[in-house]
Order: C-alpha cells, then sequence, then structure tokens
C-alpha cells in the first residue's frame, strides 16, 4: 500500500485540540486544502479505512472507538464529524 500524506496523519500522533473527521481520503483532502486556502491550521485529520473497521459513514463508530488508543489522545479537546 502506498503510504501519502493522508494515511501518515490518520495515525499520526495527536498534539493538536481538534480533531476532523470526514468519511474518506478525499473528503480530508478538500477540508485541509480549503483550511490552508484560509490560514487556518492546528487541525487534526482522519477518515476510516478498512484497517480501523470499515470505510465511510459506517466506519466512524470503530474509527472514534479506536482513537483513545492513539499517543497524544488526551490533548483532544473537540472531534468534529463531517
Amino acid at each position: 500500500m502506498n503510504s501519502d500524506k493522508y494515511d501518515r496523519e490518520n495515525s499520526a500522533e495527536l498534539g493538536h485540540p481538534v480533531f476532523l473527521l470526514a468519511e474518506g481520503k478525499s473528503d480530508v483532502s478538500f477540508l485541509k486544502h480549503l483550511l490552508e486556502a484560509r490560514h487556518i491550521g492546528g487541525l487534526h485529520y482522519g477518515f476510516p479505512t478498512s484497517e480501523t473497521g470499515g470505510g465511510g459513514f459506517d466506519g466512524f463508530g470503530p474509527y472514534v472507538s479506536s482513537l483513545p488508543t492513539r499517543t497524544g489522545f488526551k490533548k483532544l479537546k473537540a472531534i468534529l464529524v463531517l
């Protein structure tokens, strides 16, 4: 599997207080470009995959349930599900 910046971000250490959860990689790409164009940073992005318990909308539950196992989880203050 080719690991790109979105795949790496999807499993990276959590160091920012806000996490944006989208249905898939293309949604994350759109949000990241939109927010960068408006100079908004300091956010984490994520999306469910087959490795995290399922893709798309159906994978939100397992994905969010797995977040506490990630390093830095206690730094999160908000999770925005899109």
